[in-house]
């Protein structure tokens, strides 16, 4: 009677196991998924941070990258057969924290042929004390300030799109920069991106350009350097440079 009851046990745990398969195993079921890299370039070189690295040039600087932050939001994924899918998230880059430098996207209905995202939150998302519980501390270093209330001050509240912080020499002499970008006077300065498109893959790389930042039109550090989040011409500049900013490949 015990042999029996053992294998009657085995036989039961056998079929569910099978049941499971049947119902959750299916191939036309699969999920796939994209894995993004985001990766930071000054002249096609990965970038090497620190204060004091004044290595690199822009069209009026010689300076370093201490940091870099940035969030990307209004991210839509597109499949080779024309569907697409909005992400109901944002996404957060720190330079200083390497967890953030890698985002997978999970259960995807096909492998991916193309992205596209804004920079920043466009207005109606950048809400005062949204994302206060996000990860990465997202809230904390990403908060723009509202000195002025939301009905007409210069600093109305939400968050950061970018921080991209540094030193530059002027005169043999270094001064820090804070090259950050976000809304000001009630005027919306994230930048939405056309898509990019690649071959199908599972895998991305998502570059920004630093130099780009500064090079067209011409962003001097030396006039502007710290201190520009109430600035309009800098806003202004940094807008229009921002624009070309990104490329994306598929990854070997």
């Amino acid at each position: 009677m015990i042999f029996i009851a053992k294998n009657n046990s085995i036989r039961l745990l056998f079929l569910f196991i099978l049941s499971i398969c049947i119902y959750s195993c299916d191939p036309d079921e699969e999920s796939f998924s994209l894995t993004i890299d985001f990766k930071h370039l000054v002249d096609d070189m990965e970038v090497v941070y620190g204060n004091d690295n004044l290595i690199y040039n822009n069209s009026s600087n010689i300076y370093s990258v201490r940091r870099l932050l940035y969030v990307l939001s209004d991210i839509i994924v597109y499949f080779p057969d024309n569907t697409f899918l909005e992400v109901d998230d944002f996404i957060f880059i720190n330079s200083d924290d390497s967890e953030t430098l890698r985002h997978i996207l999970y259960d995807l209905p096909q492998q991916s042929s193309g992205i596209s995202f804004r920079l920043g939150f466009s207005g109606d998302d950048n809400i005062d004390n949204a994302y206060i519980n996000s990860s990465y501390n997202f809230h904390s270093l990403m908060l723009w300030p509202n000195l002025l209330g939301t009905d007409g001050g210069i600093f109305q509240g939400g968050y950061h799109y970018l921080k991209l912080e540094g030193k530059y020499l002027d005169a043999e002499e270094s001064y820090f920069y804070n090259t950050h970008t976000g809304p000001i006077n009630g005027l919306d300065y994230s930048i939405l991106y056309p898509t990019f498109y690649f071959d199908s893959t599972s895998s991305i790389s998502i570059y920004m350009d630093i130099n780009k930042w500064y090079n067209n039109p011409f962003y001097d550090l030396t006039n502007f350097g710290n201190g520009i989040m109430d600035n309009l011409d800098a806003q202004e500049l940094l807008y229009q440079n921002g624009l070309d900013i990104f490329n994306v490949q598929p990854n070997a």
